[in-house]
């Protein structure tokens, strides 16, 4: 069996393998977070070495067989200075700060009732603008706001203008590999949300699949670990022995004919408030 490890931000997940990609055990615990005086979050190096190997005991215990690989993934890692003894000299600092789940779940609500169309157009570029843009100092907004909207309305853009976002790299990356990308799949927390791939396939014009375990980072820390161990002999057979759907989404014929005219609009509208960013530097 293989083993594979996420150290996130959240939570720290164990998964425990198949060599065909059946979840044989998983535990997850939060990742232990300190709030210092200053507001500022932070890491304790012996807190989150503690989580992992308890989850880890748990659930090898569970599956109870050979583990024949192991294999860590993180998102946005983090570093740690250490001494000469090798003891951290200070609490690692995330990355960043992800303890929205409960906003994420109320915005889900919101917006889910507004027909797609009907919102503002939001630049999702807060932090800068990511491929194919690379432009880090592009920031976002909310475009043609008017007296009608509301919050829900503004809840919607915020879906809409993410998955634009998504397609314009996804256009990108079909342009540079010269591949046609056929279906999306997607995985991770989002994948529960019934909103977010319902607007995807629309917004991407191709069909979605919800990968069978929404936890599937550990999965790919182990297919790592089963490369390693020479389980598998490449990362393609690795995937099209362990993959499987749960769910499928197709796009909606009628969002798709609302959200045709919208990207076009997407794309013009981030392209004019970059280059007035510009004029007032």
């Amino acid at each position: 069996m293989l083993l594979g490890i996420d150290i996130g931000t959240t939570h720290t997940k164990v998964g425990v393998y198949a060599k065909d990609g059946r979840l044989l055990s998983h535990r997850q615990a939060p990742t232990p977070l300190i709030t210092g005086a200053d507001g500022l979050s932070y890491f304790a190096l012996a807190g989150i070495w503690e989580t992992a190997t308890a989850l880890l005991r748990q659930a090898t215990q569970e599956a109870a067989g050979i583990v024949e690989g192991v294999a860590v993934a993180s998102m946005g890692e983090a570093g740690v200075t250490l001494d000469a003894n090798g003891e951290p000299t200070y609490p690692v600092i995330p990355w960043y700060d992800a303890r929205a789940s409960a906003q994420m779940a109320a915005l889900s609500t919101l917006a889910a009732p507004v027909p797609p169309g009907e919102s503002p157009i939001f630049i999702a570029q807060f932090r800068g603008a990511a491929p194919p843009i690379n432009d880090p100092q592009a920031s976002g907004a909310f475009l043609d706001v008017t007296p009608e909207h509301r919050p829900e309305h503004m809840a919607r853009a915020v879906y809409e203008g993410v998955a634009f976002e998504v397609r314009a790299g996804l256009e990108l990356f079909e342009q540079v590999t010269a591949t046609p990308i056929s279906v999306v799949r997607m995985v991770g927390g989002g994948s529960l949300d019934p909103l977010w791939p319902r607007i995807r396939a629309a917004v991407l014009q191709r069909p979605l699949e919800i990968a069978r375990y929404p936890d599937m980072v550990t999965l790919g820390a182990a297919l790592l670990a089963g490369l390693g161990a020479g389980i598998y002999h490449s990362p393609q057979q690795a995937v099209t022995v362990t993959y499987q759907p749960r769910q499928h989404f197709y796009p909606d014929p009628a969002w798709l004919k609302r959200y045709a005219p919208l990207y076009p609009r997407y794309l013009a509208g981030a392209q004019s408030l970059r280059h007035w960013r510009r004029k007032l530097e």
